[in-house]
């Protein structure tokens, strides 16, 4: 019983140190995953904003039905029914 007592005192910081890692790994990854997906959504936005003032739009909705069109576009229109209002 003993010897289990002390090996279990050796593995536990071991267990705990690997699990706080585990922990600023992911924590990190995520970080990293959001700072990213916030510079897209800003370059997004800012060549959204071009597009909207170079393009002449007078309205939001101009802008996004000429996303919803190219979008569309990109698929095979034979494999593509819709309806846009």
């Amino acid at each position: 019983m003993e010897t289990q007592v002390r090996q279990a005192r050796i593995a536990a910081p071991i267990v705990v140190n690997n699990a706080e890692a585990k922990v600023n790994s992911t924590l990190e990854t995520n970080l990293a995953h959001m700072e990213s997906y916030l510079l897209v959504t800003e370059s997004e936005a800012t060549a959204y904003q071009f597009m909207k003032t170079d393009l002449n739009f007078q309205s939001d909705q101009q802008l996004l039905s000429y996303i919803k069109v190219k979008a569309i576009n990109r698929f095979n229109p034979n494999n593509t029914k819709i309806g846009m209002s």
